[in-house]
């Protein structure tokens, strides 16, 4: 139960860029989210600030389905569905570092936990605790 006058009541709202926003993470005062785009520019992660003003898109023809979106402290990670891959991506200019295969075939969601990554998958109603290297 959650304890407060104004526990629950919406602050702000404003309109989500993009056609089809699915993941959504913060990182470094920047509200990041993930747009599921089936057009020949591919996908795109979309930086705005905490106002609703769009700072930055960064469009990725190489993906099609963008989907969670989690943030460790240094590096934004990426579900993205339709490769079936788990991307590590620089937060500056989000060009990817590095990637690794889904343990389940449709990644969906993430989230991060001061140590490990957490995805859960579309229909195999499964979540993955994932190490990442993080603290050793």
């Amino acid at each position: 139960m959650t304890k407060g006058r104004n526990a629950g009541d919406v602050n702000e709202s404003f309109y989500a860029p993009g056609e089809d926003c699915v993941g959504l993470t913060f990182a470094r005062g920047y509200l990041y989210n993930s747009d599921f785009v089936w057009s020949a520019m591919g996908g795109a992660i979309h930086k705005i600030e905490t106002d609703g003003v769009l700072d930055t898109t960064f469009f990725f023809p190489e993906w099609d389905c963008p989907e969670g979106l989690a943030f460790d402290g240094e590096f934004i990670w990426l579900a993205e569905l339709c490769e079936h891959r788990i991307y590590k991506l620089n937060v500056d200019d989000l060009t990817p570092v590095c990637y690794f295969e889904s343990p389940d075939y449709w990644p969906i969601g993430l989230t991060f936990d001061t140590n490990y990554l957490w995805l859960t998958t579309q229909f195999e109603q499964s979540f993955h605790k994932i190490d990442i290297g993080v603290g050793q």
